[in-house]
């Protein structure tokens, strides 16, 4: 399973141009994925100094699993109104409202509701600027986006991936368009020490010692053996032209 996993991941890392500095992990699926990204920045947030209750700021369109992460997490979700037009957030809107207080912003590639590409590079920017933490949730349309034709209708215009600087963590979901059954999907991490902080471990009940890469404790690994043997049956280029 651990072989299946880190396939899996490397997969991922090489669509989305991540370095050797990104490390990921498979989750059930794309609410497990946001709210282990949500975990990672408050943590790292109060690393970093932060006191009281963080913020969150994201695009009115984000996933409903980031406002289920900041219910849970406690965390206040700061949501910025999208352009009706485009359903793109602006990044001048998102920048305004940084702050230290500010944990994580999340913008999405694209969207859930109306597959809106918010401009992933001008935010990122602007919160490595004040030291913000970024999330790119591509977990519904990530696996086409990254093979999207370039100069085709609907291709990115800018990066929104690991090519960015400021991209701290990616979630995409292989159970959507990488063609896998549910529930599987990708957390990537920009670092190890980052990406410690998303686990869960325990010495002091009298069962066993417990260590949680995610949530979930025992999970089927039957989703994550079908994402390996459609990943490695296809290969980028099998998607490619599958898209």
């Amino acid at each position: 399973v651990a072989v299946l996993e880190r396939e899996v991941v490397a997969f991922a890392r090489r669509v989305f141009h991540a370095d050797d500095e990104v490390v990921g992990t498979a989750t059930s699926g794309g609410t497990e994925s946001c709210l282990l990204a949500v975990k990672t920045a408050r943590d790292a947030w109060r690393a970093r100094g932060g006191s009281g209750r963080p913020r969150l700021i994201a695009p009115t369109t984000v996933h409903a699993a980031f406002r289920k992460a900041a219910a849970l997490l406690d965390l206040d979700l700061d949501l910025v109104s999208v352009d009706p037009r485009t359903s793109r957030v602006d990044a001048g809107a998102v920048a305004s409202r940084l702050g230290p207080d500010v944990a994580l912003v999340v913008v999405s590639a694209p969207s859930y509701p109306h597959a809106g590409l918010d401009p992933v590079a001008e935010i990122a920017a602007a919160a490595l600027a004040a030291g913000v933490d970024v999330h790119v949730d591509a977990c519904i349309g990530g696996f086409a986006l990254a093979f999207w034709p370039e100069g085709a209708a609907g291709a990115p215009d800018t990066e929104w991936d690991f090519r960015v600087p400021g991209v701290t963590s990616l979630s995409a979901d292989l159970h959507k368009y990488g063609y896998a059954p549910k529930g599987v999907s990708v957390l990537l991490q920009r670092g190890r020490d980052r990406q410690r902080l998303q686990w869960f471990a325990t010495s002091s009940w009298p069962g066993y010692p417990v260590v949680n890469a995610t949530l979930l404790g025992s999970k089927s690994a039957a989703p994550l053996a079908a994402a390996w043997a459609i990943v490695t049956a296809l290969g980028e280029a099998g998607v490619r032209i599958a898209r």
